[in-house]
């Protein structure tokens, strides 16, 4: 049997194929790399409560031996947005939890099926062979690193020969042939810089995608809020993407709660799909400043 996820009704998700795929007739679809995809299922296994950044660590790369950074988190968070997008989901369903992880807020529902119903575009692909991270690690930069120093290594102790040489080539040599031969020197150095040169900027080339994705995706979080009212001194924002509540469903938890704010504090509110859990991001009045929101939650009864 093989497990898919039908998330918000519309995406199918195949964890053991890494593919997201619409439900609909065009059946779009989407592959992910294999950390991407293990962060997903770990987000729909736990929807609706807070994965924190311990938990995606430990789950998709601890475990198997493997270690990484913070910012590979962000980036596989912000390609998994990018193909929820793809397929179909507009709205955010994973949001950002400032300081602690993230959280999955849409629905997802847990299915069997036999491993012929699978579309044969699923099953080309094996499924053994992991598809590695297009990412460009630490140990391939190093490389090119140590390449270059060696290069320049060689063509320092090349010069050094050259010179301690010269007065031997130049007794040896008649003028015509030993420009020849110096000339031949100089075009093999300067063809390896060249590859140097191509190869450095083919490394930032491929980088400079996954930094722009992941900087826009840090920096426009807030963007597609807007304000909805002003309670007890909180400026109150809501999604414009969230079109399960009205807000006067958010307006009351102010009032019922009896919650109040500092002078110039924004509260961004979102509320899971099952009405149990409200999440509150409260922010000084620049959204650029992140560092200075804390979160809370409510549970709902």
């Amino acid at each position: 049997m093989k497990q898919k996820y039908l998330i918000n009704e519309i995406v199918y998700f195949y964890p053991a194929n890494q593919l997201l795929e619409s439900a609909s007739e065009d059946k779009k679809s989407v592959s992910l790399n294999v950390p991407a995809s293990r962060c997903l299922k770990l987000l729909l296994d736990k929807k609706g409560e807070i994965v924190t950044k311990h938990d995606f660590s430990q789950g998709v790369w601890e475990s198997r031996g493997q270690y990484t950074s913070i910012n590979a988190l962000y980036q596989n968070i912000s390609l998994i947005r990018k193909a929820l997008r793809e397929v179909g989901i507009s709205q955010d369903v994973i949001h950002t939890i400032p300081r602690e992880g993230f959280s999955f807020l849409g629905t997802a529902i847990l299915q069997e099926e036999e491993e012929s119903i699978v579309d044969n575009s699923i099953n080309s692909e094996p499924v053994t062979k992991e598809k590695s991270l297009p990412e460009l690690s630490v140990s391939y930069n190093m490389d090119v690193i140590n390449h270059i120093y060696s290069v320049q290594d060689v063509y320092s102790q090349k010069i050094h020969k050259d010179t301690g040489k010269d007065s031997f080539l130049k007794q040896k040599m008649n003028p015509s042939l030993r420009t020849i031969v110096f000339n031949g020197i100089d075009s093999t150095y300067q063809h390896k810089w060249r590859a140097i040169s191509v190869a450095l900027l083919l490394a930032l080339l491929l980088y400079a995608p996954y930094y722009y994705t992941l900087i826009q995706d840090n920096r426009n979080f807030f963007s597609n809020y807007r304000q909805i009212g002003v309670i007890n001194n909180c400026t109150i924002m809501k999604s414009v993407n969230d079109k399960l509540r009205q807000k006067e469903e958010y307006l009351s938890i102010f009032t019922e709660k009896n919650i109040h704010c500092e002078p110039e504090k924004k509260v961004y509110i979102a509320m899971d799909t099952r009405a149990t859990k409200v999440f509150m991001h409260i922010c000084d009045k620049n959204t650029n400043n992140t560092a200075s929101c804390y979160s809370t939650f409510f549970i709902e009864r």
